[in-house]
């Protein structure tokens, strides 16, 4: 009798561990590099609540973390920890390509944007390109190849928009495809004021936090 509890107990232990992994993870068939992507947001999580220590209460952790990242009141050195700083140079070696995660700024808006055919240099610079010099024109590229955003028309952030029910999540993913980067205060802003129990409990807005703030501020920190 006592063997069979103990089979059972082992048993649901296995159930909940598959289970909550299945839940931590997101499946895109389009995406080269899942592997890396899925452990870096499990990193992500482990990280956030080893540090608010709020034990299971996912809501109250997240709404801590976006409202510190609005008060620009946090160190996000004493948060990463040392397998999330490496995840974070691993995928910063495959940012090459227009399905990488990053992209350079000035690669993102060379990018059309899904289903439309068309280019859409937003940015003020790029709009100007006919009176820039030569000599300019070589020092901007130089300087853009150099910086790295998150690619919102890429893989990942496209299976997120497609897969999500959140349709905040889905709105704010849209209208970032159009106007680019922004500063990770205005997001984390957006998020709060939005209703928690929907938001927070979304999987696919959790891993867009995890890309979109959390290791976008790790990769600039390094």
């Amino acid at each position: 009798m006592k063997t069979t509890i103990i089979i059972s107990i082992i048993l649901v232990s296995i159930l909940c561990s598959c289970y909550n992994k299945k839940q931590n993870t997101i499946q895109c068939g389009t995406i080269s590099n899942q592997k890396i992507i899925n452990k870096a947001f499990v990193s992500f999580e482990n990280d956030l609540f080893a540090y608010y220590k709020l034990e299971n209460d996912t809501i109250g952790t997240y709404k801590k973390f976006l409202s510190e990242i609005s008060s620009m009141s946090i160190d996000l050195k004493t948060i990463a920890s040392n397998k999330s700083r490496n995840i974070t140079g691993k995928i910063l070696e495959n940012a090459s390509t227009d399905n990488s995660l990053w992209i350079s700024y000035y690669d993102y808006y060379r990018q059309p944007i899904e289903n439309n055919k068309e280019e859409i240099p937003t940015s003020q610079i790029l709009e100007n390109l006919d009176i820039e010099t030569e000599e300019e024109k070589k020092i901007r590229i130089q300087q853009e190849n150099n910086m790295l955003v998150l690619n919102y028309k890429g893989p990942l952030i496209q299976c997120l928009k497609n897969n999500s029910k959140n349709n905040d999540l889905t709105k704010i993913i849209e209208k970032l495809e159009w106007i680019g980067p922004i500063n990770p205060k205005i997001i984390a802003d957006g998020f709060n004021a939005i209703n928690p129990e929907d938001t927070f409990r979304s999987k696919e807005v959790k891993i867009f936090i995890a890309f979109e703030i959390y290791y976008y501020m790790l990769m600039i920190a390094a």
